[in-house]
């Protein structure tokens, strides 16, 4: 019998397993509830065993999902290496970065080694805004943020 590689199903075992349900494993990684019970459906018979415990408070792993775990994670972690590695390889390093951040850091601190980093990518352009106001990354006001804080909240 020949066996396919499980790539598809794994990433949704992984969030079942993170997540306790397939609900919750869905809204995890962005998918339909039903790819995600059909996946790990999948798995489970092409392995031939169950890989959770199913109830009313959620799926839990059994002997063969622990021992499938750490498996499934390390190949999670070389997957996402080899997309590291590998993407962008063909492009060189340009564009811009938008970098908010106080006048004092600016001069004092991060100017010496935005310098190093224009030699090593001249074709990266950094637009500096200089500002004691938090500006919000997440709302694209800017790409970096860098603030002297005793104490951080929400999203900072």
């Amino acid at each position: 019998m020949i066996h396919t590689f499980d790539w598809e199903q794994l990433p949704h075992f992984l969030a079942v397993a993170r997540a306790g349900s397939l609900r919750a494993a869905a809204d995890l990684i962005g998918a339909n509830y039903g790819t995600v019970n059909r996946s790990v459906q999948a798995l489970e018979a092409s392995y031939g065993v169950r890989l959770f415990h199913r109830s009313r408070k959620g799926f839990t792993l059994t002997e063969f999902g622990e021992a499938l775990l750490p498996m499934a994670e390390d190949a999670e972690r070389a997957v996402i290496a080899a997309r590291k590695r590998v993407e962008g390889q063909d492009k060189s390093e340009s564009g811009r970065i938008r970098f908010s951040i106080t006048p004092t850091l600016a001069f004092d601190f991060v100017a010496p080694l935005v310098a190093r980093f224009s030699e090593a990518y001249p074709n990266i352009d950094i637009e500096f805004r200089l500002t004691p106001a938090v500006e919000s990354i997440s709302g694209d006001e800017t790409d970096v943020s860098l603030r002297a804080a005793h104490a951080v909240s929400e999203d900072v």
